[in-house]
């Protein structure tokens, strides 16, 4: 079977037409794969604002043409650049598997190692209303520097492009880019890409500091960082083709993020952004920005695929819901810990205090933290973070390859005594956990809660039998942890926090 690819003609969208031809190639198709590149009237118009344009899929509807004349099989788009609305006379039928759906923003090294604690102005280049809203919301409170205002300017150009913009703007202090665009770049062995591949990495990292923006305070362009291949409704030989590089799982969650925008009007130029991420669990929703209308959006939740039975009163439940103190079954006993920093060292916080209060850290070293507490414990102590695992767990929202190579030889995760590494982090101990007293034997209670797998374990030392409970608890290290050990595994419900644990099971 003869496969014509058509893409635009950037470094990006050739990068992701050779990633499709090579899962072509991979398979057990038996195909000539060609490319035909053309640009889009988008590329071709550099002046207008991407949010000024009128219509919709700028930077695709082009193609649509080429489909219909046969002069190309398929198209490789970003899912994110097509309109939400069909188009009659073709279908999206594969995609592969997603790469990170986040965005990060690239601030400019001078501005981070700044040692004045106020400044006047944050200017940030984004040409996304989306950003820009949530953005302006997340910012304030996340800095370890005061800014008395962020200005955001309109910004075109593939992302070579845009980061020459930011670094010769002397105005411009960051740049808001998809870190699944970087991240392809860095991480390609390609021809079409080595000159940006050469100029990022020689010319602009050195300059800049990353922050990957975390999905819960601005979720993504509906479909960022996956592909869409578009071929006429008509080909069905195609389709079957096609089937077979298939990935399913980030099909299924780029449609229900397409849907839920539809449900608020669509359009890529909406302040809306819609995350949908499908783990073991559950399907997590970010749902985050302002409607046509003047709505504010704000939803964070876990649809999981499991849940378990309800108890029958509030007396089978631990912890208590009326009890307001959270007793205590653990000291705390710090543990001295020297690190070296000369090593472009990356460090994991998995709690706030896990950093001791003895070491300084440097403006612009990677630190990546566990969640949002632990964020914001850190802009307290002036410290730069560059992002956060969000509570879901460092080995399913961590750093990710590709960006972060570049600034870290090796990482380490700061964590109490007999702390498990992660998959790209050794364990450091910086804290041993000290019994205090023991846990209560509470065969009331069928329902159980835990803030920590260490708890649990602790807990499981007096209470073996609570291994036949039902359970709940975040979904990250601590999942694990309590999965292992468990009868039966289906009893463990993973739960965002101790506020949804009550109202599934009381």
């Amino acid at each position: 079977m003869r496969i014509r690819i058509g893409s635009r003609p950037s470094q990006l969208s050739k990068l992701q037409a050779l990633e499709v031809a090579r899962a072509i190639n991979n398979s057990s198709l038996d195909c000539d794969v060609s490319h035909f590149f053309r640009d889009s009237s988008g590329d071709l118009d550099q002046l207008t604002k991407l949010s000024e344009f009128q219509g919709k899929g700028v930077f695709t509807k082009d193609f649509l043409e080429f489909l219909e004349s046969g002069e190309i099989d398929c198209v490789v788009h970003s899912w994110k650049d097509l309109p939400i609305e069909e188009r009659g006379s073709t279908e999206i039928v594969a995609t592969l598997k997603r790469a990170d759906i986040r965005d990060v923003l690239l601030l400019k090294r001078s501005f981070v190692e700044d040692p004045l604690p106020v400044r006047s102005n944050l200017n940030i280049l984004t040409s996304s209303p989306r950003r820009e809203y949530n953005l302006s919301k997340f910012l304030p409170t996340s800095l370890p520097v005061q800014v008395g205002k962020i200005n955001f300017e309109s910004v075109r150009g593939n992302v070579e492009t845009r980061i020459k913009k930011l670094l010769e703007c002397d105005r411009a202090d960051g740049l808001v880019v998809a870190k699944a665009a970087l991240d392809r770049i860095l991480l390609s062995s390609d021809q079409v890409a080595q000159n940006a591949k050469e100029y990022i990495l020689r010319e602009a990292l050195p300059r800049l500091f990353p922050i990957t923006l975390p999905i819960r305070e601005n979720p993504a362009a509906a479909a960022q960082g996956s592909l869409a291949i578009e071929v006429l409704r008509e080909r069905s030989d195609l389709k079957e083709a096609l089937e077979k590089i298939n990935h399913s799982q980030t099909f299924a969650d780029v449609a229900a993020e397409r849907e839920i925008l539809k449900s608020y009007g669509g359009g890529c130029h909406q302040k809306i952004g819609v995350t949908v991420i499908s783990f073991e669990f559950g399907r997590l929703i970010s749902v985050r920005g302002l409607t046509d209308d003047g709505r504010e959006l704000n939803e964070w939740r876990l649809d999981k695929f499991c849940k378990i039975p309800k108890a029958a009163s509030s007396q089978q439940v631990w912890p208590p819901p009326l009890e307001s103190e959270e007793r205590e079954y653990f000291e705390r006993e710090e543990i001295k810990v020297s690190l070296n920093f000369d090593q472009s060292l990356g460090i994991v916080v998995s709690r706030s205090n896990a950093l001791p209060q003895d070491i300084w850290i440097k403006p612009g070293t990677i630190i990546w933290v566990a969640g949002d507490d632990s964020w914001r414990e850190m802009v307290k102590r002036g410290v730069w973070v560059s992002g956060s695992s969000e509570g879901i767990g460092q080995d399913r929202l961590g750093p990710g390859k590709g960006l972060y190579d570049f600034f870290v030889n090796s990482w380490v995760k700061l964590t109490h005594k007999g702390g498990n590494d992660s998959t790209f982090a050794k364990a450091v101990a910086s804290y041993e956990l000290v019994p205090a007293r023991p846990f209560p034997v509470l065969p009331e209670v069928t329902h159980y809660y835990w803030k920590s797998g260490s708890l649990f374990l602790h807990a499981l030392k007096s209470n073996p039998a609570i291994v036949n409970c039902y359970h709940g608890c975040g979904p990250g290290e601590s999942y694990q942890i309590i999965k292992s050990k468990l009868a039966d595994p289906l009893k463990l419900g993973v739960f965002l926090n101790l506020a949804d644990f009550y109202e599934e099971i009381l």
